[in-house]
């Protein structure tokens, strides 16, 4: 072997152990300092992050404005209604009646705003808004879980919440929500859907009620509506309003209420007062015996 080939084996066995030796050690260290990247397009893709500025576009936003004409799609609450059948759950959404080119465009403004083409609130839900005894119902529900905790199940604004309050809550049954002479705004079924949907924001700016358009679809906030509505009915009607078997059930249950209740007989009592059991001695509410009272003084006495 010529000393040639002895050098060159030398060098490339030494760099070996040298490689081994340097692999071994970094085995399982820590280091701040950032990794080598032989490909950094691979992990560090060019990309725009939100709400960060740009240097290719002429206004400088990385985020673009929507191109004219586009449609969103894919919302849950925009494909339809989901049935137990389909899912296994509940039904969540009541949209399903509107066409899919209007639960996207959402022009009709009396439906999806609750107001006239002037921008006044409606004074009635609108037609469009199928309102049957399953949208009292699912009405109901959905009050039930989003305004019940605050304004009370009965709408008189004694929930869990609203009497906790730092002032009192509405009460639904004042004529202002109804009555149109009271209040020719607040007694609109615009009006109460725009809170719904929208909240309330007080004279300071502050928000007073929070709006739950996120979770509430116009056609469940139509639904509350008319509950709304039949919450006030109840209270405002009458007996005679009810049919003849409902109005006598009712009238039923009010006599047997009021129906004194026959006591068991009993031996009639004696007209002798009865002294009262004595407590025994040391009981906290026994009273003491009471001190006999001095002997005279002799002495003293004439």
């Amino acid at each position: 072997m010529s000393s040639r080939a002895s050098k060159v084996k030398v060098v490339a066995l030494t760099g070996a152990v040298v490689l081994a030796g340097v692999a071994g050690a970094c085995r399982g260290d820590r280091t701040a300092a950032r990794p080598r990247q032989f490909f950094p397009d691979m992990d560090d893709s060019p990309k725009f992050k939100p709400q960060t500025k740009s240097e290719f576009f002429t206004d400088s936003r990385s985020m673009r404005p929507v191109v004219e004409g586009t449609v969103a799609f894919g919302m849950l609450q925009d494909v339809g209604v989901v049935t137990s059948e389909q899912s296994g759950a509940t039904m969540l959404f009541q949209d399903a009646p509107i066409p899919a080119r209007d639960r996207f465009l959402r022009e009709d403004d009396a439906y999806f705003r609750g107001i006239n083409a002037d921008g006044t609130y409606l004074q009635s839900i609108p037609l469009r808004a199928v309102i049957d005894t399953k949208a009292l119902q699912r009405g109901q529900d959905r009050f039930n879980v989003f305004c019940a905790s605050c304004h009370g199940y009965d709408g008189q604004g004694k929930g869990q919440v609203g009497i906790q309050w730092s002032y009192p809550l509405p009460n639904f049954n004042d004529p202002k929500y109804w009555d149109p002479n009271a209040d020719p705004m607040r007694s609109r079924d615009g009006y109460i859907f725009h809170t719904i949907r929208n909240g309330v924001i007080g004279p300071d700016g502050a928000a007073k009620m929070p709006g739950y358009a996120y979770n509430i679809t116009p056609a469940d906030a139509w639904n509350i509506v008319a509950y709304f509505r039949a919450l006030q009915a109840s209270r405002q009607g009458k007996l005679t309003d009810l049919p003849e078997a409902e109005r006598q059930r009712l009238l039923q249950l009010k006599t047997n209420q009021i129906a004194p209740t026959t006591a068991p007989a009993t031996t009639p009592a004696s007209s002798t007062p009865v002294a009262p059991t004595p407590l025994p001695p040391g009981h906290p509410l026994s009273v003491p015996p009471a001190a006999p009272a001095p002997a005279p003084n002799k002495e003293g006495s004439k």
